[in-house]
């Protein structure tokens, strides 16, 4: 299951976001947002490997706090339908 993930400190890499859910579940992949830049835009994406883990990170981490910055958490339209 895919959702997004937006909020997130923008000196964060792949690695830092797969391992902000990693201790949830298993992760099959994530990707930034970033400018033409390369700047990270602070939103990325996450796909867990199994329904229930991916709800239960939603659960844990949205709202949550990351360095002093507050997560958002969203269902991709694709996955609500689900």
């Amino acid at each position: 299951m895919k959702f997004l993930v937006d909020g997130f400190p923008s000196s964060f890499t792949d690695q830092d976001l797969k391992n902000l859910f990693t201790p949830v579940g298993s992760v099959l992949s994530v990707s930034l947002a970033r400018d033409p830049q390369g700047e990270s835009l602070r939103m990325g994406q996450v796909e867990m490997a199994l329904p229930h883990e991916a709800r239960k990170a939603k659960e844990r981490l949205h709202l949550s706090y990351v360095h002093g910055k507050m997560l958002l958490v969203f269902w991709e339209a694709q996955e609500m339908r689900n």
